[in-house]
């Protein structure tokens, strides 16, 4: 839970990855995340065309590995679920969404 969450000090094992920040800031939060476990990034860990990737990428399910990160489907789903859908998912998760930076588009969210 959010609450569970916001509970965590700097020693827990607990670090919050959100998509976007991801494919808006790949090597920022790629080091942040390795960092927390104790790992050392590496340039060719971001680099679709990398042969760490390689055996994965044959398999269809992990074909955009082979792609670059982008920040596409960021939101995404604001505009491919339907608008009653999306004041359900705020409406029950506004606080939440708030909570961690997310701003509800409708006013009967939170």
């Amino acid at each position: 839970s959010v609450a569970a969450y916001q509970s965590c000090d700097d020693a827990s094992p607990v670090i919050l990855v959100r998509s976007e920040d991801f494919c808006r800031r790949p090597k920022e939060e790629l080091s942040r995340i390795l960092k927390r476990i104790g790992l050392r990034p590496e340039s060719q860990q971001l680099d679709p065309n990398s042969d760490v990737t390689g055996r994965e990428a044959k398999h269809e399910a992990h074909a955009r590995l082979q792609e670059p990160i982008t920040t596409e489907s960021v939101g995404q789903w604001r505009n491919e679920l339907p608008e009653s859908d999306v004041r359900r998912v705020e409406r029950t998760l506004g606080e939440e969404m708030q909570a961690l930076g997310y701003s509800p588009e409708f006013a009967d969210a939170a």
